[in-house]
């Protein structure tokens, strides 16, 4: 859908991904929820995107800024890279351990941050971070990603909200303890979606904050959707729609392993460069995930990386360790290590 709704502003000469993009990405895709929702309202297809095109060429007087529209980038233009920084949840818990942060190496990554962004003042980072031990345990308890309906599986849901939520709490009393000038975005109170496809997310305040330099921060959360009830987003999903409208220079995941391993779970070799051409021979090498993941793991994150670098062809994505000292920065800095994904 994401590719649909790309293919749909490029058609439209748009610089931007909006909602509305979304929504005729979804009609072009003709199958899903999304369609069978339609049908049930009576509506067809063609209805939806002969509406949609009129609502936007009525717009197109107004002054107003669209979602997704705001300054065209200008931020992008006038201060330094963009780079969007995973900081996963293996990395900064113990994962065989609920609940546990591993508190020196989030104190010693905030650190690296700090020291990375004194040496290049205009480099610009949306910070994200998974759930780890937090998220994934009382997610996994409560199967929340799969949908939440009746009113245990809702406590589950604001269980689920509250480890995330504490988890994010260390990481940002860490980040300003390093004198940084993180702002949290809780996905939970700004996003909706439908069956897990984004419909509603209002980036302004985030432009805002960059434009600013501030330090953005978004995390692994449970979200509110029209179709399951309730879900859970990890951050790659959050970085893949991010990512289409504030097109980055750079995404680094960081993790345990020193990148992604060719022969699993021997875990002899890693493979330095991944393409959308060669996962199909790799899939089956790939693992999903050794600890709880309620989102996929490592073959899921491949994925969405790899259809990210589809639709940015000058993106440069890299999944590595974060585990030594110093590998933060070198990679912020502009070292390539571990695995590269590319086209």
């Amino acid at each position: 859908v994401l590719e649909l709704a790309v293919e749909e502003a490029r058609n439209l000469s748009h610089h931007y991904i909006g909602v509305e993009h979304i929504l005729l990405g979804l009609v072009s895709y003709g199958k899903g929820v999304a369609n069978d929702v339609l049908m049930q309202l009576g509506l067809t297809p063609e209805q939806v995107r002969k509406q949609t095109l009129q609502v936007m060429e009525e717009s197109k007087g107004r002054t107003i800024p669209q979602i997704g529209q705001y300054k065209e980038y200008k931020y992008k233009i006038s201060k330094g890279p963009l780079v969007f920084l995973k900081l996963g949840g293996s990395l900064i818990t113990d994962k065989q351990s609920p609940r546990t942060a591993r508190l020196e190496i989030i104190d010693r990554i905030s650190r690296e941050i700090a020291a990375a962004l004194k040496e290049n003042p205009d480099l610009r980072i949306i910070l994200g971070h998974g759930s780890g031990s937090y998220g994934h345990t009382s997610g996994n308890k409560h199967g929340t990603r799969n949908g939440v309906h009746t009113k245990e599986e809702w406590i589950g849901f604001a269980e689920v909200w509250h480890d995330a939520a504490s988890l994010n709490r260390i990481m940002l009393d860490s980040l300003h303890n390093a004198g940084l000038p993180a702002v949290a975005f809780p996905p939970s109170a700004s996003i909706t979606t439908l069956n897990r496809e984004f419909i509603s997310w209002d980036l302004a305040p985030i432009k805002y904050a960059l434009e600013n330099d501030l330090m953005p921060v978004v995390y692994g959360d449970v979200v509110f959707d029209i179709q399951l009830g309730g879900t859970i987003l990890s951050t790659e999903d959050l970085f893949v729609h991010l990512a289409i409208q504030l097109f980055p220079n750079r995404i680094l995941l960081a993790g345990k392993d020193p990148g992604v391993w060719e022969d699993y779970p021997e875990n002899t070799t890693i493979l330095t460069k991944i393409t959308p051409a060669g996962l199909e021979l790799l899939e089956e090498n790939i693992e999903s995930s050794e600890a709880p993941d309620v989102t996929g793991g490592m073959k899921s994150k491949v994925k969405q990386m790899l259809t990210l670098v589809n639709l940015i062809p000058s993106l440069e994505t890299l999944i590595f360790s974060g585990e030594k000292p110093d590998s933060i920065k070198s990679v912020l800095s502009g070292e390539s290590s571990g695995t590269v994904l590319h086209t």
